[in-house]
C-alpha cells in the first residue's frame, strides 16, 4: 500500500501545477518599488518626475541635493522593468541618452548599475541622495533602513500601484 500511495504522489505532483507562493499568500502580483535610504526626507514622486529623474532631466532633490540613481541591469526582472514601465526604452538608447548628458556636462557620471538587490540595499544605506529600485517580492517587510515611494499618490501594496507587474 505504501509504494502505490508513493506512486500517486509522485504521478499528482507531475500532472498538478506547483502552486504560486505569492498567490497563496494573496498576491499574484509583483511591483517595481523605487526606493530611498530612509534619512532621505522623500516620500512620494510621481510617473512623469521617476522617468524625468531616470533620463537626467531631474538631477537634484527638492532640497537642492545631487540625485544619485542606481539601475539593475535590464538582463534582471527588476531591470528590464524599468525599461519596459519607467523610461519606455531600450537599454541601448537608455545609455546612448546618458552619453549625450556627460559629454554635454549636465551630468559627471551615469546611474550606478547594481547587479543584486543585496548590493541596492548596501548602496542605499550609504547614500543618502541615492534613489534605486527593487522588485516588491526582494524587499523585507521590516527593514526601516529604506523607505519605499509612493508613486502617483499610491503605495506600492495598493492594488492600483501603478508599478505594478503582472
Amino acid at each position: 500500500m505504501r509504494t502505490s500511495a508513493r506512486v500517486l504522489l509522485a504521478a499528482a505532483a507531475t500532472i498538478l501545477p506547483a502552486t504560486d507562493v505569492r498567490s497563496a499568500a494573496g498576491s499574484p502580483f509583483d511591483a517595481l518599488v523605487f526606493v530611498v535610504s530612509a534619512r532621505r526626507p522623500t516620500t512620494r514622486l510621481s510617473s512623469a518626475e521617476l522617468r524625468q529623474i531616470s533620463l537626467g532631466r531631474i538631477t537634484r532633490w527638492k532640497d537642492g541635493q545631487r540625485i544619485v540613481l542606481a539601475i539593475r541591469p535590464a538582463a534582471t526582472p527588476a531591470g528590464g522593468a524599468f525599461f519596459d514601465h519607467v523610461v519606455q526604452m531600450s537599454d541601448i538608447d537608455f545609455s546612448q541618452n546618458w552619453l549625450g548628458i556627460i559629454f554635454r556636462g549636465e551630468a559627471t557620471a551615469p546611474p550606478r548599475v547594481l547587479k543584486s538587490s543585496e548590493e541596492v540595499k548596501r548602496f542605499l544605506s550609504k547614500s543618502s541622495d541615492a534613489l534605486a529600485y527593487l522588485l516588491a517580492s526582494e524587499l523585507e517587510p521590516g527593514d526601516t533602513s529604506i523607505r519605499r515611494l509612493i508613486i502617483d499618490g499610491v503605495r506600492p501594496d495598493e492594488p492600483s500601484y501603478p508599478l505594478r507587474l503582472p
